[in-house]
């Protein structure tokens, strides 16, 4: 677990790098997140490897740290469901974002169980099926292309 979620850090940070060095409107705000989720994650690994605390209470902290966090990241597209039904446009959701990662919850859900782990169980259920509603909704409401992303842009800006 811990090796693919290193690669995957990794990955994320030359990911955001790259998407950051393109943007330009909101390079700065976006900078900002940037560096503030890079400080949480300093401040989580310094309270792992200095905590006081035994390695089973630091694990249990950081794996709940990590589950919401997991959860969040897999459920926000979600916050503009409403605008999808309204319009009945799914052009907003990122269908293949959606599909992988039901297919990610749905497999680490079933390691899982396999080895009896709640920590890896329970968030990758949630997430799995917070992407399943996403790919429903593909489904349901088809792609039409420039209406819901203009009124976002616009609804952003102001």
């Amino acid at each position: 677990v811990g090796a693919v979620n290193c690669l995957g850090a990794v990955l994320g940070v030359v990911f955001s790098a790259i998407f950051i060095l393109h943007e330009k409107e909101r390079r700065v705000r976006y900078s900002i997140f940037f560096c503030g989720v890079f400080a949480l994650v300093i401040a989580l690994l310094l309270y792992r490897f200095l905590g006081t605390q035994d390695d089973d209470k630091i694990a249990k902290v950081l794996g709940y740290f990590a589950d919401v966090m997991a959860i969040i990241m897999f459920g926000s597209p979600l916050i503009l469901m409403g605008d999808v039904i309204k319009t009945k446009n799914s052009e907003i959701i990122a269908a293949p974002l959606a599909v992988s990662g039901f297919v990610n919850g749905a497999l680490w859900s079933a390691y899982g169980i396999m080895q009896t782990d709640n920590y890896v169980l329970v968030p990758n259920a949630i997430s799995g099926l917070l992407c399943l509603v996403q790919v429903i909704l593909v489904l349901i409401f088809p792609h039409k292309k420039g209406e819901l992303s203009e009124k976002l842009s616009v609804d952003s800006e102001v």
